[in-house]
């Protein structure tokens, strides 16, 4: 079931998140092999927790899982960042308490340039210009300062293997653009998300790779 756990979750609205944090925990006690961050379904529901404001769910599964493995950088190893990112295409904007639930992530040191699934956080949310646009503002809203997150930002691999350097990357975080909206399609009974194909988005951030700026 762990490993199917991103299709079988019931919280996909979170009316059971609870029952599901429940499980989750139970599920980290009982595996004794300690690899329960492999599954991605694991960092999909932390996502949505951070989505919609889940503070006191998040804090209990980060106090449960740093004290069931002590000698594991949790921070380090997990996030649920990226998934988090992936959902601020929806129309919806994420809950107002989301940004208390990433500003506890901030204080317990959690990376926010971790590579998940071969992506991180940022690079995730550049796949539209909404959900760029507003982990720009939570970055802001964090009080990041915008060139230090460039710079780790390209000691990861996923940006700077996709061209971007720090003059590029900097400039694009300081553009000021309108991001275009278009609603988020989901498929329940395959769970396959369809990205909205933003060709004008794409063009930009061709063109500011090349150093040919549109702005």
């Amino acid at each position: 079931m762990l490993q199917c756990f991103g299709n079988t979750c019931p919280s996909a609205t979170f009316e059971n998140a609870s029952l599901t944090l429940e499980w989750l925990l139970h599920k980290l006690k009982e595996d004794i092999n300690h690899n329960i961050f492999e599954y991605y379904g694991v960092r999909w529901f932390l996502g949505h927790l951070i989505y919609q404001g889940r503070l006191e769910e998040m804090e209990q599964f980060f106090d449960a899982a740093s004290s069931t493995l002590p000698s594991r950088n949790i921070e380090a190893e997990l996030s649920g960042l990226r998934s988090y990112t992936l959902n601020l295409n929806y129309t919806r904007r994420p809950s107002l308490k989301s940004r208390a639930t990433l500003e506890y992530l901030k204080d317990r040191g959690l990376d926010f340039h971790h590579v998940d699934d071969g992506e991180t956080p940022t690079s995730a949310a550049m796949r539209t210009s909404l959900s760029f646009f507003r982990w720009l503002e939570d970055l802001v809203a964090l009080k990041f300062d915008l060139e230090d997150s460039v710079k780790q930002e390209l000691t990861t691999a996923p940006l700077w293997d996709d061209g971007w350097d720090e003059d590029t990357l900097l400039f694009l975080f300081l553009c000021d653009f309108q991001p275009w909206c278009q609603v988020y399609r989901f498929c329940d009974r395959h769970y396959t998300h369809w990205w909205p194909r933003e060709n004008w988005w794409r063009r930009t951030l061709q063109e500011i790779k090349a150093r040919r700026y549109p702005y």
